[in-house]
Formats: structure tokens, sequence, C-alpha cells
């Protein structure tokens, strides 16, 4: 009996300690189950912070063109100034606009409502009528208070985009900046109950589990707009219930830690509303930009429920490829916003039947790529490499679209017409291809405005104005003229015998290109018909290393050596640098370097100060003159006369050059407002059949007169310290009656010939 009560006893005691291992078993669980809970609830809270702490996105910086100028009195005509409007996403309306980004054309009369700009510094739009009378813009009047304006500034072009790896555009606006349309549209499409929830709406999954049971299929998401923030920004797209429960959980969360509004926000500026060529679009104000050409604020009711629907199934519902698609999506979203009372009855009616109206869908690319490279290069310098992909800057460039569009067009005809003339210079390998490079520039600037480095960019990268480096030839013989003119005038003699040089231990015995009968010739005569013998002579007697000197305040950096063959530019030089020397005679004598970056500004629209390009004297504005009266000489009766031959009304100056074998074909040509370097060759320097004068002076003629538009077709003024002395050519000296060939020439103050021509005054 005793042993039985023990047994009991003991088996009671084993099965309370059993109990007992279990609960604490249990309690191990649920606490292992809750610290696991806990934690990956921390999990969940830290990665929100973490990732709303930071920059939630990468904002490409964007580059643009510079503005284009109107101008009562420029030949400017009707289909310009539209097809500039179309590119700019103005949208073409048969009745008068009202809102920005919209124009009216009609026969001599443009209206339209420009958009403002954070680089104008004013966003409001402004009403404006432009008049034209034939070719030529008449007036330009602001439509409102019917003043007359003086000029008129056309937003600037973008030209390309520093996108990151992403792929994306995006570029954040806040709830302020929107029209009254797109927030309720928005809601009434995707999440009506937003403002009532805490993150789940309950009512919005049942309602979509009835009707996606009915259908058999998914018709409707259940899904809030902060989970759909919480999918996109934090999850992958995958469905799986684990990914279901996060998105639960952090849905509650952010809406726990922000605002309704905040939350709203983010979401209009995360969501995909589409593909712009391989890139993504993302946010609000790209989507209004590239289906409607408009910022947000300007959205009308149609066009907010139109991009609003897009949000379900932006390419099924994308509107250039499912047009009737698009327009039963946006009438749904029309309906839903009536049921949501956000519309009346007759807004929805006549939101439904408004047509469709899209911007042009240009897809984005580099406007100009060789350019676009440069301004990279010179950016770099500037910020940080990820700060281009990142920041959301915009830079407003130099480059003129009209100019750079003229260069290009005009260098591909050209090179056809080289080839198609000269059938040795053809070559089916690209990069055996004949090869041209074209710089336009402003002199008083030092502002680039158009840069073609090849005639395929898609071929090679190389870009042949800012990295080859090329002998010269004739084209450098002004720089030795300029340095001269201290002690030689442009009517200075010179030698034209010929005579040979002992350089590094070798004979060179240089000849001129044409043979001149003349043993001595004036300056002016050496540089307009570039005679190689006369101007190895003036180096000599003035010193090569004296020549080397004045050329590095030119801004050539690279070697140039002072032997003879200098003199006919037989050194390499940049031919960005060699355009930029050119401009130091267009200006006066005063060299600017080269200037990409007109104005910077951050994501706000804030201006960044960056470092302005140097300014400097090289040359007296007398001198300058004079080198640009010689240089004249060479339009006028030299080697580039032929330029009358291809239409070219308007004084030019400039100066051909010919490398050995045709190497190398130049012309540096320049008027005060523009200069233009033209180079001709291939990559490998192969001999070529061509010269300056036949290859590159027709491809300058054809850009030049692409952008005669811009010249005003004046010349210099003399300044003071200028003489004028009628010489005689063959002496050199004052000319008298008997002299038969005479020549009206200036001077530098106090170097006027002190005698008359020996010659024929006896």
């Amino acid at each position: 009996m005793k042993k039985r009560k023990n047994k009991r006893a003991f088996s009671k005691k084993k099965t309370s300690q059993r109990r007992a291992r279990q609960i604490r078993l249990l309690l191990a669980v649920v606490l292992i189950a809750f610290l696991g809970a806990a934690g990956y609830l921390l999990y969940l809270y830290l990665k929100i912070e973490d990732r709303f702490s930071q920059r939630l996105w990468n904002i490409p910086s964007r580059f643009y063109s510079d503005t284009t100028l109107l101008q009562p009195g420029k030949s400017l005509g009707v289909q310009y100034v539209s097809e500039k409007l179309s590119r700019l996403g103005y949208r073409a309306l048969e009745t008068t606009p009202k809102h920005a980004g919209e124009y009216h054309v009609t026969t001599n009369r443009i209206d339209v409502v420009l958009r403002g700009s954070l680089r104008q510094g004013s966003t409001e739009p402004v009403p404006i009528s432009i008049f034209f009378q034939g070719s030529t813009l008449r007036s330009l009047v602001h439509s409102t208070t019917q003043k007359q304006l003086h000029h008129l500034e056309l937003e600037p072009e973008e030209i390309t985009q520093s996108v990151g790896s992403e792929g994306e555009r995006r570029y954040p606006v806040s709830l302020r900046s929107l029209s009254r349309y797109v927030i309720p549209a928005v809601l009434a499409a995707e999440d009506r109950h937003f403002y009532q929830h805490h993150g789940i709406d309950l009512r919005s999954m049942a309602r979509a589990l009835i009707v996606n049971a009915r259908y058999g299929s998914i018709q409707q998401g259940g899904s809030t707009i902060t989970q759909q923030l919480v999918k996109n920004v934090f999850l992958s797209h995958e469905k799986s219930l684990s990914r279901k429960i996060a998105e639960a959980i952090m849905a509650l969360m952010i809406e726990l830690r922000y605002s309704k509004d905040a939350i709203l926000e983010l979401y209009l500026n995360e969501i995909y509303f589409g593909q712009k060529g391989t890139l993504s679009l993302n946010g609000i104000r790209e989507a209004a930009a590239f289906y409607f050409g408009k910022d947000p604020a300007d959205l009308s009711l149609a066009e907010s429920a139109l991009i609003a629907g897009l949000i379900k199934a932006p390419n099924t519902f994308s509107p250039f490829t499912a047009l009737e698609q698009c327009r039963e999506r946006r009438n749904s979203v029309l309906r839903q916003m009536f049921e949501c009372g956000f519309i009346s009855e007759r807004e929805m009616t006549e939101a439904s039947e408004r047509d469709i109206v899209l911007a042009q869908p240009g897809i984005v690319r580099n406007r100009a790529p060789y350019f676009t490279d440069y301004v990279y290069h010179q950016v770099k310098a500037l910020f940080p490499v990820d700060a281009l992909s990142q920041m959301g800057m915009s830079f407003y460039t130099t480059l003129d679209l009209d100019m750079q569009a003229a260069a290009e067009q005009s260098l591909n005809q050209e090179l056809q017409r080289i080839e198609e003339r000269c059938r040795t210079t053809r070559s089916t390998v690209p990069h055996q291809r004949l090869q041209a490079a074209v710089l336009i520039v402003e002199p008083h600037s030092g502002a680039i405005r158009a840069m073609v480095g090849g005639r395929s960019y898609a071929e090679s990268q190389f870009n042949r104005i800012t990295q080859a480096k090329r002998q010269p030839g004739s084209a450098f013989k002004p720089f030795v003229v300029a340095s001269a003119l201290d002690r030689f005038t442009p009517a200075s003699l010179l030698s034209n015998r010929q005579r040979s040089y002992r350089i590094n231990g070798q004979q060179w015995t240089p000849h001129n290109y044409e043979p001149i009968d003349a043993e001595s010739i004036t300056v002016r005569t050496m540089l307009s018909r570039s005679v190689n013998l006369a101007a190895i002579d003036l180096a000599l007697r003035y010193g090569l290393p004296q020549i080397v000197e004045t050329a590095r305040l030119f801004g050539f950096t690279t070697p140039l050596y002072p032997y003879p063959s200098l003199a006919i530019g037989a050194s390499d030089v940049i031919p960005l640098e060699l355009a930029y020397a050119y401009t130091v005679f267009a200006n006066g004598g005063i060299l600017h370097e080269p200037t990409v970056i007109k104005k910077v500004l951050d994501q706000q629209g804030r201006e960044v100060k960056v470092h302005h390009p140097t300014v400097r004297r090289v040359l007296s504005p007398e001198k300058a003159f004079i080198m640009n009266s010689l240089l004249r000489s060479v339009v006028t009766d030299g080697t580039a006369r032929s330029l009358r031959d291809f239409g070219i009304m308007f004084p030019v100056a400039g100066k051909t050059g010919t490398t050995n074998d045709g190497r190398d074909a130049w012309f540096i040509g320049y008027t005060p407002e523009l200069l233009c370097l033209v180079w001709v060759g291939y990559d490998d320097a192969r001999p070529t059949p061509l010269t300056g004068a036949s290859a590159a002076v027709p491809l300058w003629a054809q850009v030049m007169k692409a952008v005669a538009h811009r010249l005003s077709g004046s010349w210099y003024q003399k300044p003071e310290g200028i003489e004028e002395v009628v010489i005689c050519t063959e002496s050199g000296s004052r000319s008298c009656q008997n002299c038969s060939n005479q020549q009206r020439e200036f001077f530098l103050s106090g170097t006027t010939p002190p005698h008359y021509c020996h010659v024929h005054c006896r």
C-alpha cells in the first residue's frame, strides 16, 4: 500500500515536472517568437528610417542648350519659331492659347503662352503675340498689357541628362505645385479612402477579393497608396505571403511615422508612369512633361485623369500606343472622381468628351555628343562625379542648337560631296573614313556655340576638336606676323628666294605651294597668298624663340620647336587652341578661355557659383586691327577668295592651311560676331588630294550661310592709333603717280614708310 502511494506520488511529481518543462518551453517559444517579431519589426522600422533619412532618389543632372533670342528685325519666320516651340514641348492649338505651354499659329502671327523658368527668375506664364512680315520677325507684344517688347528669350532645350545606372528620369515636386485636379484623380483611381485609413484599407481589400473572385482573375488591387509606396521603395514585386505581410506592417509603420501629405508626395514622385526610350519615367512631373509638355501645375481635369489612369498599367494604357484603351481608362477615372464627389457630373461629361492632345514624344538623346562630352569633362573638374547623376543639378550651356544642326548637316553633306568628286578619298571601313571637324565660337565671350568632333559619334567618340593634335600648316602664319608687328609692318618686304636649312643634321629645302615670280613681297601678300618662303624669312629675321614665346600667349600648349619649319605650321597644335588663338584677332586683342557653362542651378533652383574662365589681353587693339585687315585680304584677294563663289557676301577674315601631301586641310574664318574653324583629313594622317581652299573653305561657307542671319554684316572700326598710307606694293614705300601697283595700307602710329618708292618715284 505504501509502495503504491509512493508510486502515485512519484508519477504525479513527474507529470508536474513535465508540465513545468512544457510551460517553460512554451514560454521560451513565445519569448523567442516575441523577440523575433520585435526584432523583425525593429528591422523593418530601421529600414524605413534609414531609407527616408537618406536621399530617396538619384536625380539626374540635366544639360540645356542656350536660350533662343527673338528680336524684331531678325530673319526668323513663322515656321522657324513654330518648330522651335514644338521642340520645346509646346502644344499647337486651333484656338487662342490660355495655358502655359500652348501656342496658336496663323499666317503672319503666333500667339503663345510662355512658361516661366527658375533660370529666368520667374515661374509665371507670359502670354505673347509674335508678328511676322515674310521671313522677318516684325514685333513682339505682351498679349495682356499690349506692351511692345525689344526682345524675348525662348527657354533652352534639354540636350542630355547625366542618368545613373538605374536609368530613371525623375524630378520631385511638392503637392503645392500640382494642378487642383491631380490629387483627386489619383485618389479616385488608386485609393479613395487614403485620408481615412491607417495604411491598410480592409474595405478595398474585401471589395477586390469579391470582384476578382467573380471574374476568376485579378481585376482590382486592394493595395493602398501607402502599400504601393512600400512595394516600390522597399520591397520586390514578388507575389508571396511574406512580402504581403511585410508590406502591410511597413505601411502601418509609415502611417504612424509620417503625415498623409508627406506620404502622398513621396508616392507621386516615386510612381512609374511609362518609358521614354530606354529611360523610365518616374514621378508626376516627368509624366506631365512627357505626355502633355506641361508642368504638373498646368494639367487640366482630363489630363490629370489620364495620368492617374496610367498608374495601373502605364505601358498598357499608353496614349502613344493604345489611344482607345487610354481614353477608356481616362473616362473610367473621371467616373470614379464623380462617384467620390470630387467633380460634378457636368465636369465629368465635358472632360470625357475632350480629345487627347499629346506633346511630341521625342526620345531623349544626346543632341550634341561631342559638345556634351567636352562639357562633362569641364563639369567633372568642378563637381564630384556622383553629383552629376544624383543631385538633380541643371547646367545651362552655351550651345546653340541651330548652329549645331547647321554644322552637323553641312559637315556630312560636304564630306559626301568630296567623296563623290574624289574617289580616292572613299572608304567603307569606319576608322579609315575621311573625317572633318567644325567649331563655332563667339570671340567676344569665348562661348562655344557649336562643336562637331567628327562625321559620326556612333563610329568614333574621338573628338577631333579637343583631342586631336594636327599640324596647322599655313594657318599658323598669322601668329608669326602678329609676333613681328613691333618691327615689321604690312608693307615690309620679305625675301621669296629659295634656300636650304640644316635641322638636326638634316637638310630641309622648303618651297611655295604655288610659284611666285617676285624675289620679294610684302607681309600682306605673303599672308594673303600663303607664301611659305617669305613666311620663313620673316620668322628668321624676327626670331624663332620670340615667336614660340608669343604663341604661348595666344594659348598654344603643345610643344613648339624653334625651327624654321615652325613658320609654316610644322608643329602639332590642338584645333580648339588654334581656334581660340584666332579669337584674339577677332576680339580686339583679348583672349577668352573656352566657355561652355553659362549658369548652374541646384535642385531647388538656387544658383551655384562656378569658376569663370579667365580673360587676358594678348595684342593691342591696334595690332589686332592690322591683323584683321591682313586676314581680310586672304578672303578678298588670296587663298580663300572662292568664298564669294559659295555665296558668302558678308565681310570675313581668315586663313587657309594645308600640310604636306594634303594631310590636313584648314580654314579658320571669322566675323565680329562668330568664328568658325574647319578641319578635313584622315585620323591616321594619310595623304589626300585636298587643300584648305578645296575642302575646308566650301564646308565653312556652307556652315556660315546657314547661320548668316545671326551676323550684322558690320566690320571692325579703325582705332585711333592707326595711320593710313598709300604704298607701292613692289617697294613697300609710299607710292607716287608712277607706281602701277598701289595699295592703301594700315600702319601703327609712327611706323609709316618715311620715303617714297625708290623704284618708280625718281
